[in-house]
Formats: C-alpha cells, structure tokens, sequence
C-alpha cells in the first residue's frame, strides 16, 4: 500500500500500513491527476490520484465457524508445506 500511496504526489507520504490480514481484501482507486491530457508515456508518467476506499477488510470471515484442529500424520513435502504455511516446524528422522 505504501508504495501505491507514494505514486501520488499530493498523498500523505507518513501514513505506515501493515502488511494485509489472511484473506483480507483492500480496494485503492488510482487515475490520472486532472490536468493531463492525451497518451501516457511509460517513461514520464503523468502525476496520478492515489486513494485507498477499502483497507484490510474481513467481514466476509465472521460468520464462519471454528473447527477444531485435528492432526494428520503427514510426510515429505507435505510436511513441508504444512510447516511453511502453519508456521510448524517439521522434524527430520
């Protein structure tokens, strides 16, 4: 987020965003500032609005329900991957 709020001249450049919640969804409108005219050149971009509507958002989570964890013995790249995206560690024989 902060790099897309730094695209905007006009932005306040102190605002620190934290890194997005698990699922969580963000919504930024970017255009093209007024006062440009005609085709945008890649290597002089022309000065762009940057505003973020939506930050962080997870309501679409609350109505889910908790389970329970349950373990499952699991191997080789499993394991792996288990332990990668749960934050577990796995243990080599």
């Amino acid at each position: 987020m902060s790099a897309l709020i730094r695209l905007d001249p006009e932005a306040k450049k102190g605002q620190k965003y934290s890194g997005l919640l698990n699922t969580a969804w963000t919504r930024v409108e970017i255009r093209v500032r007024e006062g440009h005219n005609g085709p945008v050149d890649p290597s002089n971009p022309p000065p762009l609005e940057v505003k973020m509507t939506h930050f962080n958002h997870k309501e679409h989570l609350d109505t889910l329900k908790d389970f329970p964890h349950t373990h499952v013995e699991v191997d080789g790249a499993r394991a792996e991957a288990k332990a990668f995206f749960g934050g577990e560690t796995t243990v080599q024989a």
